[in-house]
């Protein structure tokens, strides 16, 4: 007897978790948030880069750096870590997740890294203004945006290397794999984030104290103190869009720090280790990387500026 050689391969495994219906419904959503965050920043990075004026501002700049890193997470993990490694329903790709978590884990520290280095901007240009000139030098601006980009770099390898080890050798290297994450969200999101907070917050008492004007004086000090005011609500404005960035940062990122707590408990919560959970979780990131373009242009003047005179531009170009 001959056997035929066209034997079809076993389909693959679905494993009970495996919720079609649920994956489809955050899949879209995913897609429309993912199409939001990439069209936004995409502008936003057009505006930076074609108005010359916004470029002299180092603030600005770190502004660009967070709308590529945006930008990055809408390319690189909507479309391909959300659809393969959520770990409930088998795709084409899942067995490459160690790489696919790679460009995760680059993205969502280059988003984190950016915010920090916005803060420090604020800072120094609003805490620390007679400093701010020399310490924020354009060699500076260069090595911060170093650091915030090759930072993730490291992490991403660091993780992936011992997400590895655990695969080969015994079930203890997976708690440090756990505790490494929970590290990660530790010093970014709870560290750091509650440092910005500390520091817009006294920021914004700080222009608040400077919108007071003087009880007497000639019409000079009062002409100087109107443009002075208008220098500060400029500023201002400037600044609360850098608060509301930070805070809807620590607001978006509070589902995935629960999560990550979650997996370091043995054996984890299975409501918060669930793929429904964990498909929250991102999706609260995307909203939050997808909001930042219209915080810029609901506070910022010279940016909403730039940006009708760049559509000015493109309709009259038609």
């Amino acid at each position: 007897m001959t056997t035929s050689n066209n034997v079809s391969s076993p389909p693959a495994i679905v494993p009970p978790s495996c919720n079609r219906t649920q994956e489809l419904i955050f899949l879209v959503a995913y897609v429309v948030i993912g199409a939001v965050m990439l069209i936004g920043n995409a502008f936003v990075s057009l505006v930076f880069i074609l108005t010359s004026k916004l470029r002299r501002n180092y603030m600005n700049i770190f502004l660009l750096s967070l709308s590529i890193s945006d930008m990055l997470m809408a390319l690189l993990v909507i479309p391909f870590y959300t659809v393969h490694c959520f770990g409930d329903c088998p795709h084409s790709l899942t067995h490459f997740c160690w790489l696919l978590r790679k460009a995760r884990d680059f993205a969502l520290g280059a988003t984190t890294l950016n915010i920090c280095a916005i803060t420090y901007d604020r800072y120094l240009a609003i805490l620390r203004p007679l400093k701010y000139n020399a310490k924020m030098t354009k060699f500076r601006v260069i090595l911060i945006l170093a650091v915030v980009w090759m930072i993730p770099v490291v992490v991403a390898a660091t993780r992936n290397a011992w997400y590895h080890s655990t695969e080969e050798e015994n079930k203890r290297h997976l708690t440090v794999v756990k505790l490494f994450d929970v590290a990660i969200i530790i010093t970014p999101v709870i560290i750091f984030q509650v440092a910005i907070l500390v520091v817009h917050i006294k920021i914004i008492r700080i222009l608040g104290h400077r919108k007071a004007g003087p009880r007497s004086g000639s019409r000079s000090s009062s002409n100087n103190f109107s443009e002075s005011s208008v220098d500060v609500l400029r500023l201002r404005k400037g600044t609360t869009s850098c608060v509301f960035v930070v805070l809807s940062f620590v607001a978006c990122w509070l589902p995935k720090t629960v999560h990550n707590f979650s997996h370091v408990v043995d054996p984890p919560d299975p409501v918060l280790s669930s793929p429904l959970f964990f498909r929250i979780c991102f999706l609260f990131l995307f909203i939050q990387s997808s909001l930042n373009p219209f915080i810029y242009t609901l506070y910022r003047s010279r940016f909403r500026k730039a940006s009708r005179a760049l559509l000015l531009r493109c309709c009259r170009s038609r």
